[in-house]
């Protein structure tokens, strides 16, 4: 990524940065989740204030959730992971 036009007073600036790994294996799943993101033994109520409070695992016996805080309409939302 250049960043500006190289000139006599102002070299060229380039930023690298390595590829981010995508894991497209079968361990994909929610429960891999769990260790980097809050995990939750009850549905989230609170009003998150900073950008990692927005998610969430909601995990019991049985059920796997993944919870967001939709900004738009102030609210959490949830999928649910087998």
């Amino acid at each position: 990524m250049k960043i500006n036009t190289p000139t006599k007073e102002k070299p060229e600036l380039t930023l690298k940065y390595d590829e981010p790994e995508i894991n497209t294996g079968e361990d994909r799943d929610i429960i891999n989740l769990t260790g980097f993101i809050k995990t939750v033994s009850a549905v989230p109520d609170w009003t998150p204030r900073t950008f990692t409070e927005q998610f969430a695992i909601y995990k019991n016996t049985t059920t796997y959730r993944f919870y967001w805080y939709d900004t738009t309409n102030n609210e959490w939302r949830y999928s649910t992971g087998a």
